[in-house]
């Protein structure tokens, strides 16, 4: 028992054994899911919305909202097609992987309290259906945000889908 510990230790020391495990989330009534780390805090809204927090103060905050470009698209990249068209009227840079269309664009600022928040969405879109996805955190940097940023967020928008009703 104590050596099957110590082996534990050693590798989780070493960066063997992956500490900061992923979880399959489901949001929008079970139609679309992202893989989120374990240390985030997920609960869908009445309205499918999935909301995300995270940060030691749970003041960092992902939300995910699945919307259908086209119910009756028979071509079936209506999703696609309008998130490249968004791209494309606001002069953004858009992403490509297999099925998979994204850009991002800056939200702006906000203040709550004395506290000051940057906003910024994604819009993914994904065969029939766009999901858009939007962090909001503190303005001044923090460990946990440049986390995110630097490691975690192309795994979230690589780790989601959908389907259109």
């Amino acid at each position: 028992m104590v050596a099957r510990f110590l082996l534990l230790f050693a590798l989780l020391c070493c960066g063997i054994v992956d500490a900061d495990a992923q979880k399959l989330t489901y949001f929008a009534q079970g139609r679309a899911q992202v893989t989120l780390p374990d240390s985030f805090v997920a609960n869908e809204l009445n309205d499918g919305t999935l909301r995300v927090l995270f940060g030691p103060a749970a003041d960092h905050r992902l939300e995910l909202t699945l919307v259908n470009a086209a119910a009756t698209d028979d071509k079936g990249k209506a999703g696609e097609r309008y998130v490249r068209r968004e791209a494309e009227k606001k002069k953004l840079k858009i992403f490509e992987s297999p099925g998979k269309v994204v850009f991002m664009e800056p939200g702006g600022d906000s203040q709550v309290g004395d506290k000051a928040y940057r906003t910024a969405r994604w819009q993914i879109g994904l065969g029939n259906a766009v999901v858009l996805m939007t962090l909001t955190a503190p303005t001044a940097p923090s460990p946990d945000l440049t986390l995110f940023l630097s490691k975690r967020l192309e795994g979230v928008l690589a780790s989601v889908h959908a389907q259109a009703e």
